[in-house]
């Protein structure tokens, strides 16, 4: 009789433990702010970018990752990692650029994302990184028409990868 009840209960116990909330990624969108001396940047949503082929950068570029807690506990530690990269095309021509390998890669730490809530996360583009990089291609003649950005929340033991990834590409204007 004690064996019966000890399965019962742990078959009660099994689907607690198969709907484990998890934090999820719901969405990521590009953002620009124009670059001026001594003031906040103010972000707008932006779907293309008009970015003829330059030396210098002018504005400032982030991406705003939604993350969402279905669970019923706040969940802490949570690590972002992500990559950005470029389709290039020579300065000049028409057509569709290739996708190069990510020019950067870095991380960011989110400390906690309460219960049942949703948290936007600013993932900014370092600009150093990204004026160097822009720099180099420009002087061999090229100049990117897409940029993208992959977004991955690191998995813990037990989690899936579903909704845990995101690609966001940002199409890029040389003129008007």
């Amino acid at each position: 009789m004690r064996a019966i009840a000890g399965v019962l209960l742990l078959w009660a116990g099994l689907p607690c433990a198969g709907a484990r909330a998890e934090v999820l990624l719901d969405g990521a969108g590009w953002q620009l702010a124009p670059q001026a001396q001594n003031q906040k940047p103010v972000y707008h949503d932006i779907e293309q970018w008009l970015f003829p082929p330059s030396p210098q950068v002018k504005t400032r570029p982030r991406i705003l990752v939604k993350l969402v807690n279905r669970g019923e506990q706040a969940k802490t530690a949570i690590l972002l990692r992500y990559a950005f990269s470029a389709r290039l095309r020579k300065i000049g021509q028409d057509g569709v650029g290739v996708w190069t390998t990510p020019f950067l890669l870095e991380e960011k730490r989110v400390p906690q994302i309460n219960a049942r809530a949703s948290r936007d996360i600013p993932v900014y583009v370092n600009r150093v990184a990204l004026n160097a990089y822009l720099g180099r291609m420009h002087r061999a003649g090229f100049w990117p028409d897409a940029f993208r950005v992959q977004v991955m929340l690191e998995p813990r033991s037990g989690e899936t990868l579903e909704n845990r990834v995101l690609d966001v590409t940002l199409p890029i204007l040389w003129s008007t």
